[in-house]
């Protein structure tokens, strides 16, 4: 059994998901990275010119129309508390956008987990299972899938394409791009790739290294959301991304903490939406 070595401790840590939510919102990020502006749709390219914290939310909402409403307020808190209340003509056009049209600043990207937790193929993991016995490490590991949507949303179809487009590519990135550090720096923490987020625990005193694997990364779709468009205008379409997470128990186990590209700042529940654990990530 999993907590069979951990009995005689009485004390052990166990894996925290959420640092796995944080590395996914930066993949998200580095799809964007280097994405030149030329020849790209207008949406396209103000998305790609705004800070990060502005580009990607992660939080679950019950529809794009949903995350909207949420997203709206966030934004005008943000602008009002930089700018103030009053408009006048040769005020910036994010703010004339907010307050003087009552729209949300798109196209951005809305992504959460799945509250679904169903063991993956232990057969596959079986070596790096067994290496927890043979290094006599005090601790057990299994592997979760774990499912993430991730959601586009654009107010035109030529800018969905290109945030579409540009995240299911990082899947096909070669090899020998994804180890040259002008693309991808290297990270003490972790290392992204096409096929996973690579990472290196430690586990009573033993370093052990581990991968979060994406299921099949080349055959992933976006799907079209039926109904954004006639609800107002809007163009969504969404990506399943299974991954397979390996979770720990263990003495004395220390998990590097992510590089945080995420701002704390939550989003407010609206009346019309329910949320959980909003954030924006960057």
């Amino acid at each position: 059994m999993l907590l069979d070595s951990l009995i005689e401790s009485m004390a052990y840590s166990i894996t925290n998901l959420r640092n796995l939510d944080i590395h996914i919102g930066a993949f998200i990020q580095d799809a964007y990275q280097h994405v030149s502006e030329e020849n790209q749709p207008d949406g396209f390219v103000r998305f790609l010119q705004r800070a990060e914290k502005e580009r990607v939310y992660r939080g679950r909402f019950e529809s794009p129309r949903a995350f909207l409403a949420g997203l709206r307020h966030h934004q005008m808190r943000a602008v009002k508390k930089q700018y103030g209340d009053d408009i006048r003509p040769d005020d910036d056009g994010v703010k004339q956008y907010l307050l003087r049209y009552n729209q949300a600043l798109l196209p951005v990207i809305n992504y959460y987990r799945e509250l679904n937790y169903t063991p993956a193929d232990q057969a596959k993991y079986r070596s790096i299972n067994h290496a927890f016995i043979t290094n006599g490490l005090r601790g057990g590991i299994a592997h979760l899938e774990l499912s993430y949507r991730i959601v586009f949303v654009a107010y035109d179809v030529a800018s969905l394409d290109a945030m579409v487009l540009a995240f299911l590519l990082r899947f096909h990135i070669a090899k020998n791009m994804e180890r040259d550090p002008e693309f991808f720096p290297e990270n003490p923490v972790c290392r992204h790739t096409s096929r996973g987020i690579d990472f290196v625990v430690e586990i009573d005193g033993e370093s052990v290294s581990l991968s979060a694997d994406f299921s099949d990364p080349t055959s992933i779709a976006a799907m079209h959301i039926p109904g954004t468009h006639e609800d107002g205008r809007i163009y969504a379409a969404e990506v399943t991304l299974t991954v397979n997470m390996p979770v720990i128990a263990g003495v004395s186990v220390k998990i590097p903490r992510p590089y945080i590209r995420v701002c704390m700042n939550p989003m407010p529940i609206m009346p019309t939406a329910w949320a959980t654990d909003p954030e924006v990530v960057s």
